[in-house]
């Protein structure tokens, strides 16, 4: 039985004729998928289960298996890039099953952030229940994972019970979790990439698009190709594999004490980029003109802090909410930078096989990206569909500020560009 396929809706179907977009469909991606003829998308950009069984939850106990990535792989055109976020436990088998069902590893992204719960096992107590005895209770705290995610209920802070246990005080089995890798795969290409791009639509990443520090509002500092200057198509750093978030209590004042942008500031202290870059002498190679000795060329010409050379997602209003409740939740302004990054210049098509709350669909919508979601959860795939359907509020989620050694950012320089504006044309 087919359901009626409204934009934004969720789709309860098994037999799918005609391919939806800007749609989720409710239902197992495996099955899904194979609904869907091959080389449908232009890039697959998701968050699948770790295997860890986070919070007790029944569809994080297994990772995907060879088969559906197999079946990703083939509704994915020629030359498509796979984002797949993993966990730090196990995303070596994550990579493994992507590699074997046919995908190409190209690269692992890391993303550091201030998410993290810590989550390891207090050794003390477990020692205490050995003896059975039971720790005692000083006092309650609604602090930690568990009370968070169970609406800040309070919790026992506890001393152990025991010399035994005593001995063990402060030993927990696991550090708090302050980063996650990315991984990044393509699908091969057809002949080269130039012929791939005209007979896909498909080839690389958006670069250009993507630069650290780019804004479409500054002016060139040089025209000139030729001389490695920096053309309109060419403004910013290009991008790394190294991605950061604010943590969500920073402000536009200042950032909290734990923010990884913050600290990385900290840490590094202020430099100066020339604007001038001496001529390269050959023989050690350029990014350029590899081997071949080059005229010297203008720099970036400025100043300031570690955090520019990376992309740092903005802080923004904790996205984790009533109406969201979704434990693995992934920042909006972190989302739309990798959408931008994969879409290629026309008839954009991303998918999401495991989209939960839907913020990935969320980005796409706001740059203007088809998408197609996929969601077993009917729970989540009806929130997803609620944030979808929601106004979108007009806001920078392609802010990358500059800061100070304390964390305050410098307000004269606000630079990439508006997910949201008026101006924007969807690519």
């Amino acid at each position: 039985m087919r359901a009626e396929q409204t934009k934004g809706m969720v789709v309860m179907t098994s037999n799918i004729l005609d391919i939806p977009k800007n749609t989720i469909i409710c239902g197992d991606c495996k099955d899904v998928l194979a609904t869907i003829p091959d080389n449908t998308f232009t890039s697959v950009i998701t968050d699948p289960p770790y295997g860890l069984a986070f919070m007790g939850k029944d569809w994080d106990k297994q990772l995907p298996d060879v088969g559906i990535w197999r079946e990703i792989l083939r509704v994915s055109k020629p030359g498509a890039t796979l984002l797949a976020f993993g966990g730090t436990r196990t995303f070596h088998r994550l990579a493994c099953m992507i590699e074997d069902a046919g995908w190409i590893i190209q690269d692992c992204l890391m993303w550091i952030h201030a998410m993290g719960f810590p989550k390891g096992g207090n050794i003390a107590k477990a020692v205490d229940r050995e003896l059975g005895a039971e720790p005692i209770v000083v006092g309650y705290s609604n602090q930690g994972a568990k009370s968070i995610f169970d609406g800040g209920k309070p919790r026992p802070a506890t001393l152990p019970a025991t010399l035994p246990a005593t001995m063990f005080e402060g030993y927990y089995t696991a550090l708090k979790p302050a980063w996650e890798p990315i991984i990044l795969a393509v699908k091969k290409i057809e002949g080269n990439y130039g012929k791939n791009a005209l007979e896909h639509g498909v080839a690389g990443m958006n670069i250009g698009a993507s630069r650290i520090g780019a804004s479409r509002r500054g002016k060139a500092r040089n025209t000139s190709f030729a001389s490695g200057g920096i053309t309109p198509e060419r403004t910013g750093r290009y991008p790394s594999n190294l991605l950061f978030s604010h943590h969500d209590d920073c402000t536009d004042i200042e950032c909290h004490e734990d923010c990884p942008v913050s600290l990385l500031n900290k840490q590094s202290g202020p430099s100066s980029s020339s604007s001038y870059r001496p001529p390269d002498k050959g023989g050690t190679g350029n990014s350029v003109t590899f081997c071949h000795k080059t005229e010297g060329h203008r720099g970036y010409s400025d100043n300031g802090y570690a955090s520019r050379f990376f992309f740092c997602a903005k802080a923004s209003p904790n996205e984790r909410t009533t109406t969201n409740f979704h434990p693995t939740v992934k920042p909006l302004k972190l989302m739309a930078y990798l959408v931008r990054l994969l879409a290629p210049p026309r008839n954009a098509f991303i998918l999401d096989p495991f989209c939960g709350s839907g913020t990935t669909l969320l980005a796409c919508k706001g740059i203007g990206v088809n998408f197609l979601g996929i969601e077993r959860d009917q729970q989540y795939a009806e929130m997803a569909r609620q944030r979808l359907t929601e106004t979108v509020m007009q806001t920078d989620l392609f802010d990358s500020v500059p800061m100070t050694e304390n964390g305050l950012y410098d307000s004269d320089e606000i630079t990439q560009t508006a997910l949201f504006t008026d101006g924007e044309q969807p690519l």
